[in-house]
């Protein structure tokens, strides 16, 4: 998990000195991410409004894009940031330990004697919190720092990969999320999510929480951003090309494009686009498997204009079972090619899609 240090932020206006009320917020527009500039006003003004922002999308979305951005935009707060990851949601309290550490070390003193005990025995100074009574004089003691610190100056806490949180570090902040009513502390948050289901720690953000989902980029907006990161290496008619197959993914154009561009050479119209070992590998981690495809395969992409699966023809090319040399075979649905939005684990190439 990596943390990212707190901002530090400008002289408290004097409505954030005020109780009971949310100070006001700077309209410092920065540039946005490419294609963002709708939706990162559109967040501006909630968090504006005093409530929280929950980001959703699926993977390579741009959400962490966007929570940089968007914590620039906060000159006037404290601004508290984490990245959780899977990989270490089983450590108890490590989002605190990443969200507090210098804060605490900044401020603990406001702290009386029990409640900076309990704290630091959270952030693994002393001995880890054991019973209900400890746990409980943890969550007193965010909840007391916070009040101290949001009496000064607003608090912003960003975090990414929301659902990672560890548990004893959601139950803290869940606790404090429902007593923070009438101070300046919000949060925006980002979760990985490919569906509609609902948002794991959603409950973590203080109310009210408004869910924002990260559309996919127009074809306009996917020709910038290769244009922005690559040049004029690639030509119009690879980058709409670009934009069918990864259906306005920003991460996988950008890998896409950078296959290009590193290939130094133009693509034909019936040649398929190559396709990195790490956008396969990432594919394979994150996406699950077509239902009507045959061996490993993909599932669909997203929609640019209603965010919705679909699915278009790939072109698979397979190791033949009896010669072991590549064969490109017929695009249609067959034991050798599936309808997907996405390139099969053999692979490493995509054909253009065709209308289905």
């Amino acid at each position: 998990m990596s943390a990212v240090s707190a901002h530090r932020p400008a002289e408290p206006l004097p409505s954030a000195r005020r109780a009971g009320r949310v100070p006001h917020m700077p309209r410092q527009r920065l540039v946005a991410p490419v294609g963002r500039v709708e939706i990162q006003n559109h967040v501006v003004d909630l968090i504006a409004e005093g409530g929280s922002v929950l980001l959703r999308g699926p993977a390579g979305i741009g959400k962490s894009t966007l929570l940089d951005s968007l914590a620039q935009q906060r000159p006037d707060a404290l601004v508290l940031r984490v990245a959780a990851a899977e990989v270490e949601s089983g450590l108890p309290y490590l989002t605190l330990v990443d969200l507090f550490g210098k804060v605490l070390a900044d401020h603990g003193v406001v702290l009386r004697g029990h409640l900076r005990a309990a704290l630091d025995a959270a952030l693994l100074r002393t001995a880890t919190p054991t019973t209900a009574q400890d746990e409980l004089a943890v969550r007193l003691a965010v909840l007391e720092l916070l009040r101290v610190l949001s009496s000064r100056h607003p608090v912003l806490f960003v975090i990414d990969d929301l659902p990672w949180v560890d548990e004893p570090s959601a139950g803290v902040l869940r606790f404090v999320a429902r007593r923070l009513s009438g101070l300046p502390v919000q949060m925006i948050a980002a979760a990985r999510i490919s569906g509609y289901e609902s948002v794991a720690r959603a409950d973590l953000c203080p109310p009210p929480c408004h869910e924002v989902t990260l559309p996919p980029l127009g074809a306009d907006d996917v020709a910038d951003l290769l244009r922005q990161r690559f040049g004029d290496v690639i030509n119009r008619s690879a980058i709409l090309r670009v934009h069918a197959a990864c259906g306005g993914n920003p991460l996988f154009a950008l890998e896409l494009g950078r296959a290009i561009a590193e290939r130094g050479e133009p693509i034909a119209l019936d040649e398929p686009l190559p396709v990195p070992d790490k956008l396969r590998d990432l594919l394979i981690a994150r996406w699950p498997r077509c239902p009507n495809a045959p061996g490993p395969r993909w599932s669909s992409w997203p929609r640019p204009h209603d965010q919705r699966v679909t699915c278009s023809t790939v072109r698979v090319r397979a190791r033949s079972p009896t010669s072991g040399r590549r064969s490109t075979r017929a695009s249609r649905p067959s034991a050798a090619t599936a309808r997907c939005g996405s390139p099969t684990h053999c692979s490493g190439k995509w054909s253009t899609p065709t209308p289905g």
